[in-house]
């Protein structure tokens, strides 16, 4: 469940409650809890999340950890919720190894399309290193002929002997275009849900900004130096903090160049969060200006 306001005519603020339905995989159970890996833009902005075991069973589940960028959750029920509503055991998945599949394996995408219940579609894999965009992240996924409808985004990708080798994700949207679904390989989703598990939310170093790359090509172009040019500046950010502008350069980086968005990030995500780096950039084409920004965790 989601809630939030909406405006109508600028004037009058009115809320509102909307609903969402996802799948998930059951991957871990202990003495205390059961762990469920699902997709994070199925359960994005939700203040209230509960998930429904077969026979039309709901428990209340909470979020330990998400990774945006790699469309990633974990949520957990608890033993003692599990109990009360009647559930004595769950069955944990068994991922397989999905580097092992080949072009034309044989798979089943199982969820709850359409948010109607448990459902199944098969298929093949038609393409096993795809990559797509997703809430604004590229991944790379599996391409699958399985029909993955709404309401699959979470569930499993199973082979013919019952392993989970990926999750869904996403189907191409198109009325030109027909059994083209994409599943997260389960050789990536492993690790991620497991730290996720152990530690939350894992730190990812972010500075705050969205950019595009200034080229030695496009450089005399726009009469602006090689570097990341900032586009946008998030409020409150550490970019913000340190005082970068829309329009700045970034040229220099905790002592080391930046030709593109690429280099920023890679020398960013060296970076241990809490460390204040200088940082070098170009104002309005011809300035230098030096400031020093202090790295914070993007999923803090």
């Amino acid at each position: 469940k989601i809630s939030g306001m909406t405006s109508y005519f600028g004037a009058f603020s009115v809320p509102f409650e909307s609903k969402g339905a996802g799948s998930g995989v059951i991957f871990y159970s202990d003495d205390s809890r059961v762990a469920i890996a699902t997709n994070n833009h199925v359960i994005e902005n939700a203040n209230t999340i509960y998930v429904t075991f077969e026979g039309d069973i709901s428990v209340p589940a909470k979020v330990i950890g998400t990774r945006s960028e790699s469309d990633l959750a974990v949520l957990t029920v608890s033993w003692n919720d599990l109990n009360e509503a009647g559930i004595e055991q769950v069955t944990t998945a068994v991922f397989g190894d999905s580097d092992a599949l080949e072009v034309g394996s044989d798979v089943i995408a199982i969820g709850n399309a359409m948010g109607m219940g448990l459902s199944a579609t098969d298929g093949i894999i038609s393409m096993k290193e795809q990559t797509i965009n997703v809430e604004g992240n590229s991944l790379g996924v599996l391409q699958t002929s399985a029909a993955i409808n709404s309401g699959n985004s979470g569930g499993a990708l199973v082979n013919a002997s019952g392993e989970v080798i990926g999750i869904n994700t996403a189907k191409y949207n198109s009325a030109m275009v027909e059994g083209m679904g994409y599943a997260i390989p389960s050789n990536y989703i492993i690790p991620i849900v497991e730290e996720l598990l152990q530690t939350g939310t894992q730190p990812k170093p972010y500075i705050g900004i969205t950019g595009t790359n200034i080229t030695e090509e496009t450089a005399p172009m726009y009469k602006l130096p090689v570097g990341a040019l900032v586009l946008e500046v998030t409020k409150g950010g550490p970019a913000d903090k340190a005082g970068l502008e829309v329009g700045d350069v970034i040229t220099q980086f905790n002592g080391q160049s930046i030709m593109d968005m690429d280099s920023l990030v890679e020398q960013v995500n060296k970076i241990k969060i809490g460390s204040t780096v200088d940082m070098y950039v170009i104002r309005e084409g011809n300035n230098g200006v030096e400031l020093k920004i202090k790295i914070e965790d993007k999923n803090s």
